[in-house]
């Protein structure tokens, strides 16, 4: 076999010894025809042995092509190489034509192979083992089954090749690399991902090992795992695993026998008319008959607890409910074995299910004070099914608004919720198409700390001050703690990123005119961002790249270096904002004192303490001495609307308390039919600015909005900058028209009454949603479900036809959890319906069935083997297999040396010493030449050349003859005899001398070779 080392050589050695021949054929003026010929057949070898190849004629392995495609063009380079060749190199001499027709057929075709991607293949048995580890939480019941891969592994890596080579992915609803195929001897980044353990996902693991081997090395899985699979579709991963040539491997731990009772499912009808009986059914599967308690729980709060028997195996509980008020509510069961020893496995004792009760539009009224009451009462006037809550109730998550047409958030500070809440509301609105209605106050909208938040984004006027040039300028410092403990996590984060993610937005929401300065501070201060304007963009970069320092924060130089720095300000309002953990500030003897004096001079102070420990109660008085605000935080993911928050109140310019007349603005049905001219007063609004879109229905003073309302995505928000309460509102609660303003402005902002020919059914079985829309009657239509789940998890998915008037969308539930789901008519961006689905734990901990079926079947389709440990994986070896590396480079260079070779043929002359040694070589003996006409014409070039003639007596040409037949030479063959008359030529005087010997030239020499060629 030939090495593949020397295959672009013979190719580059047979194109030229191609060229060679054609050449040489040519300078023997060969027929055309046959110069011709071969120049064709040349061009069109490469692009017949692609053919060959693709037909299975020849197999070679050696040598692959990229894109053969572009060898088709050796056809037509071969004719232009038949036509354009012997025109090219007609006028030269021998060698400098076979020289440059060899250059330019070399250089073409060279050319031609290196477009073409040519690649060297090499023969190897390599084998790369990809381990695929179930981190799923039924591995949890599994003993010792790290211990012992770790164990199998270190035995494995001792038989492998130095060319192998053994990766690791982790796997369970999502599967990800943990450790990239690597050989032996290297360190391990000893790092293990973190997964959703909340499913098993075979698919998924067989994908992401098949994309870790590389194309040129033999492959093999293996899938460690106790067999339960809850999603994907195990049998499509072995196909495109059996496709690759990569066999699956099984090793099946086996999870020890237990007793368990696990709620297979709950039951329960999708929708149902208000104070309709229904029947819920809980699904139990336990492995002995035993005594339970089933508990049911609505929208999470408890219904009723009954006690049951349950048989062995599955099993139903029945139970029986009374449908209640109207929107979309979320049933709870929770089953407990009365004998603990019954059930050892408690995470599957769960399972929920959604019912959309047809009936009146429902809205929900969250408000800090809970003086809400005027508001609600004009709501239930105008038909609303009506819930208050506090604002310690505000739902967690969006499937805790979703069962209502509006929400309706009051005078609650955005501190007061975590970013999931302000991310729910703000989902809410744009993909569920719910109805979002903001009410101001002096501790909402922007006095709320909800500027720069998911809820502003979908409001329609903006809480930050940036417009605002009637307020005094603002000179503010902040002071951050980066001691030590504040690089502890929180969540994906640090408690110091979520601190100087706060600052930043705090420096965001001031106006070109306001300054601000940010310091770092533990044992030393240190200036992160010195006192300037607000309008420079480096800061929120600077605040954002300082990272955690040592020790606890020196309160006294921190106070003493922000005072400093503000009493050389000139602006008309000083404020610090200090931050600090409330258990770890120190220095803080004599602070008190600092603080006083600093507010004798007009500068505020307040305190933000993270958690209440030790320093808390001294870290309060200061505000207190300093007239400003003291917050206490018990999660830092609170902190970016709390520095919002204070940033707007030390302005002093967000609350308006002047009594106005509100202005009427643009025309809509929320105020239709309301006579506004006769509105009384109101006391007080929160500046704010409209924006772009948004439709100002009436006006505050300085051209600000009052209440302003707009679309966005599928839901609809408003905003009304005053209050509906005793404070700003209490002339508006007595008029008549305030009702009439709010239960419009509602039901304009709700959402629209669901269409009754359409059904919506959602269900989360085997860890995918299926999402059904039955429309008998209403044709096809384009429809999208918006999914929105846990952990801010969001897909849009294109619901398909099934058929006339029904539409099935399937998407991956990646968690356990809730999922809202809103069904969109793309054609009116209006929501259909609105439902949802529970994804539960209780699949993932059931015992694997039927023996690990698919897991086998998938080992027998890819032919894999089950084993008992890896240790023994790289005993069996791959067949070989071809790996390839581009081989472009040396067709290039062939390619360039050529085009140069050919360029210098044509262009330059050959050296002396080339043409000495040419006339060394022994030639072939030719024939004289007359010398009768070569007199002649040297005569004839003579008188041309000499600018005088004289007329000199006529020279017979006998007497040459003469001469010629006494010079020995070869005898001629016999010729007619010719008589060759006397001619008398004029001829310029000779020289005195004898003219020197001349070398003849080459135009003699092709004159006298044709004579001869003729004779």
């Amino acid at each position: 076999m030939i090495s593949h080392r020397l295959t672009p050589l013979i190719v580059l050695v047979v194109l030229t010894l191609a060229a060679l021949v054609a050449a040489a054929l040519h300078a023997r003026r060969a027929r055309q025809s046959l110069r011709s010929l071969a120049w064709v057949v040349l061009g069109a070898a490469p692009a017949t042995w692609i053919a060959l190849i693709h037909a299975g004629v020849c197999r070679p392995r050696a040598l692959h092509f990229a894109s053969p495609l572009w060898l088709a063009l050796g056809v037509p380079v071969g004719l232009m190489l038949a036509i354009r060749l012997p025109a090219l190199a007609g006028r030269m001499a021998t060698a400098r034509r076979a020289i440059v027709s060899a250059a330019v057929a070399v250089g073409l075709f060279a050319a031609l192979l290196a477009t073409s991607g040519p690649e060297l293949g090499r023969a190897s048995d390599r084998l790369t083992v990809v381990v695929a580890v179930d981190r799923s939480r039924s591995m949890e019941l599994v003993p010792a089954a790290a211990l012992t891969r770790a164990t199998d592994r270190a035995v494995a890596e001792r038989i492998m090749r130095a060319d192998d080579r053994l990766g690791v992915v982790g796997f369970a609803a999502e599967a990800h690399t943990e450790d990239a195929p690597r050989a032996r001897g290297t360190p391990s980044p000893s790092q293990r991902v973190s997964v959703p353990a909340d499913g098993t996902d075979f698919e998924a693991a067989v994908r992401r090992a098949l994309a870790d081997i590389p194309p040129d090395s033999g492959g093999r899985i293996v899938l460690v795992t106790d067999g339960t699979d809850t999603r994907g579709d195990t049998d499509a991963a072995a196909a495109l695993a059996a496709a690759r040539g990569v066999p699956i491997d099984l090793v099946l731990l086996e999870r020890p026998p237990t007793k368990d009772v696990r709620v297979v499912a709950l039951r329960a009808p999708q929708r149902a008319d208000e104070s309709e009986p229904m029947d819920l059914g809980v699904v139990v599967d336990s492995t002995s008959a035993t005594d339970v308690e089933v508990t049911l729980s609505r929208n999470g709060e408890p219904l009723r607890t009954t006690r049951t028997r349950v048989a062995a195996g599955e099993d139903a509980i029945h139970l029986r409910e009374i449908a209640p008020g109207p929107g979309l509510h979320r049933y709870d069961v929770h089953v407990r074995a009365l004998d603990p020893s019954a059930d050892t496995v408690r995470e599957d004792n769960d399972a929920s299910a959604f019912v959309a009760v047809r009936g009146a539009t429902t809205a929900l009224v969250i408000d800090g004070d809970g003086h809400t009451l005027p508001l609600a009462k004009a709501l239930e006037a105008g038909g609303f099914v009506v819930q208050q809550r506090g604002r310690n109730q505000v739902p967690a998550d969006i499937d805790g608004l979703a069962p209502f047409d509006l929400v309706v958030l009051g005078d609650v500070p955005a501190s007061e919720m975590l970013p999931t809440q302000l991310s729910a509301l703000a989902s809410y609105a744009r993909d569920l198409g719910g109805g979002l209605l903001l009410m101001g106050g002096d501790r909402s909208l922007g006095p709320g700390g909800f500027a720069r938040t998911p809820v502003e984004e979908v409001s329609p006027v903006a809480f930050d001050l940036r417009q605002d040039g009637r307020r005094a300028n603002l000179s503010e410092v902040i002071i951050i703690d980066y001691s030590g403990s504040m690089g502890a996590p929180v969540g994906s984060r640090t408690k110091l990123d979520l601190a100087n993610e706060a600052a930043a937005r705090s420096a965001a929401l001031l106006g070109p005119a306001d300054r601000v300065g940010v310091m770092h501070v533990d044992t030393v201060v240190s200036w992160t961002v010195p006192l300037s304007p607000a309008s420079n963009r480096s800061i929120e970069r600077r605040i954002r790249e300082v990272g955690p320092g040592g020790g606890g924060i020196y309160t006294d130089i921190s106070l003493q270096a922000a005072y400093a720095a503000l009493d050389r300000e000139k602006s008309g309002l000083k404020h610090v904002l200090l931050f600090a953990d409330g258990d770890d500030a120190e220095q803080l003897d004599g602070c008190r004192a600092l603080v006083r004096a600093a507010t004798a001079k007009g500068i505020t102070t307040s305190v933000i303490s993270l958690g209440s420990g030790n320093d808390t109660p001294e870290l309060e008085a200061l505000s207190k001495v300093g007239t400003g605000r003291f917050y206490l935080i018990d999660d830092a993911q609170k902190l970016p609307a709390v520095f919002a928050q204070e940033t707007v109140l030390a302005s002093r310019s967000a609350v308006h308390e002047t009594p106005f007349k509100a202005s009427v603005g643009a025309p809509s049905p929320a105020t239709r039919a309301v006579d506004l001219t006769a509105a009384p007063a109101l006391r007080g609004w929160v500046t704010t600015e409209a924006k772009p879109r948004a439709s100002v229905l009436l006006g505050a003073p300085e051209g600000e909005p009052l209440l302003a309302t707009w679309s966005i995505g599928v839901g609809r928000a408003s905003v009304f900058t005053s209050d509906f309460k005793d404070r700003w509102g209490s002339e508006w609660i007595k008029w008549p028209g305030g009702a009439q303003l709010f239960s419009q402005l509602a039901r304009e902002t709700a959402r629209k009454p669901r269409n009754p020919r359409m059904h919506v059914s959602a269900d989360a079985r085997g860890g995918d949603l299926r999402i059904s829309v039955d429309a008998p009657g209403l044709g096809f239509q384009k429809l999208v479900a918006r999914v929105r789940g846990p952990n801010g998890f969001s897909v849009d998915a294109p619901i398909e036809a099934a058929g006339r008037g029904a539409y099935v969308a399937r998407v991956r539930a990646p968690v356990a959890g809730a999922y809202a789901i809103a069904v969109v008519d793309t054609m009116t961006s209006a929501v259909v319906e609105t439902t949802g689905a529970v994804a539960s734990t209780g699949r993932e901990l059931r015992a694997p069935d039927d023996d690990a079926r698919p897991l086998r079947t998938a080992v027998q389709t890819t032919g894999g083997v089950v084993r008992d440990t890896i240790a023994d994986v790289f005993a069996q070896r791959p067949a070989p297999r071809f790996s390839y590396t581009p081989a472009e480079r040396p067709f290039l260079f062939v390619a360039v040396i050529a085009l140069l070779v050919g360029v210098a043929a044509r262009r330059l002359s050959v050296p002396t010493w080339l043409t000495q040694l040419a006339a060394r070589r022994p030639r072939k003996t030719r024939e004289p030449i007359d010398a009768a006409p070569l007199a002649f014409v040297r005569a004839r070039k003579a008188r041309r050349a000499s600018p005088a003639t004289v007329v000199a007596t006529p020279i017979p040409v006998a007497p040459v003859l003469a001469a010629r037949a006494a010079t020995p030479a070869v005898t001629p063959a016999p010729t007619s005899a010719v008589r060759i008359p006397e001619i008398s030529v004029a001829l310029p005087v000779p020289p005195a001398a004898a003219a020197p010997a001349r070398r003849r030239t080459a135009a003699e020499r092709i004159a006298e070779r044709r004579r001869a060629e003729r004779a």
